[in-house]
């Protein structure tokens, strides 16, 4: 499998850090650039949260600051889940990292990166609300000529009992999403069921937490709050994770061919929701739509990496 450059945009998030870990890790993928944006916690957070995890896994990748909120809608960020500074209940002093983000913003760093390794194409792993993305196709329209594929993580593969599901990294922005979805790039969504099916178990967190210094940190992430804020408590769940591995193993991952789109729709409470509607049916595809994977695969791969890089 040739290396792929990649572009990877992110609000880490501890489904977040196990995504950067395993793209960092993955001999398979060249990582040229890492943006941040608002949407798991705030701007401020999500970058510190970053440059703290490139010191963790001794990586030197340029970071580059982005959106502080949606294109539209006021931020409403996932600290129920994800905890208060997002990770969980690990901590870490904010005064020591190191890494430090580049100026330019991710914008205009995502454009002169891809501009710099054509005539190669690049690839966009978004991990994050497509935010940065819509910014960058709004400023830079070529530069989606420039892009080889946005492989992200978002939205749902089927409705829930009949219903539209108000899935977080779309809903948190469902203007840019709808830039993207309309901008003609070859996309990949992998849904938010594709991290029901791999989610780890307590006896699997049990094994992270053996696997050296970085499996510590991110069984310490994995607590009771992130936990009880997934379906039925089985365990924490993987989605971004997921659009990483697609990225090196996309034999593990089934998808189908689908019309995908934004739509909106209110609740009893008049609360306005955005959801994807995916039209398997559609005569006009868009994108590859992730609908099952091979969770003893994906788990094998993961803990194999975690053992070696860990």
């Amino acid at each position: 499998m040739p290396i792929q450059p990649i572009i990877i945009d992110t609000d880490p998030g501890i489904d977040d850090a196990l995504a950067l870990f395993f793209a960092l890790n993955s001999p398979e993928l060249n990582a040229l650039l890492i943006t941040t944006c608002s949407g798991n916690n705030t701007l401020d957070c999500t970058t510190n949260n970053t440059l703290h995890l490139l010191d963790l896994f001794k990586k030197n990748i340029p970071v580059s600051r982005g959106a502080d909120r949606p294109l539209k809608w006021k931020p409403v960020y996932a600290i129920d889940v994800q905890g208060v500074h997002g990770f969980g209940s690990y901590v870490y002093d904010a005064k020591k990292i190191k890494h430090k983000p580049i100026g330019a913003p991710a914008a205009d760093a995502i454009y002169q990166t891809l501009t710099k390794n054509l005539p190669a194409k690049t690839t966009l792993l978004c991990i994050a609300p497509l935010t940065n993305i819509a910014h960058l196709l709004q400023k830079y329209p070529k530069a989606k000529d420039m892009i080889d594929k946005i492989v992200f993580m978002g939205g749902l593969k089927d409705n829930i009992h009949g219903r539209p599901y108000k899935e977080f990294n779309i809903n948190y922005d469902p203007a840019a999403a709808d830039v993207v979805f309309k901008s003609g790039i070859d996309l990949v969504m992998l849904p938010r069921e594709l991290g029901r099916f791999t989610f780890f178990d307590k006896t699997d967190i049990a094994n992270i937490k053996q696997c050296g210094k970085i499996g510590a940190v991110f069984a310490e992430m994995f607590d009771d709050t992130y936990f009880s804020a997934q379906d039925d408590n089985l365990g924490a769940t993987t989605q971004d994770l997921c659009a990483a591995f697609y990225l090196v193993h996309p034999e593990y991952i089934k998808t189908e061919k689908a019309k995908i789109s934004i739509k909106y729709y209110k609740k009893s409470n008049n609360e306005e929701i955005a959801y994807v509607l995916v039209d398997y049916g559609s005569s006009h595809p868009n994108a590859l739509v992730g609908v099952d994977t091979n969770v003893a695969k994906f788990k094998q791969i993961f803990f194999t990496l975690l053992k070696k890089e860990g």
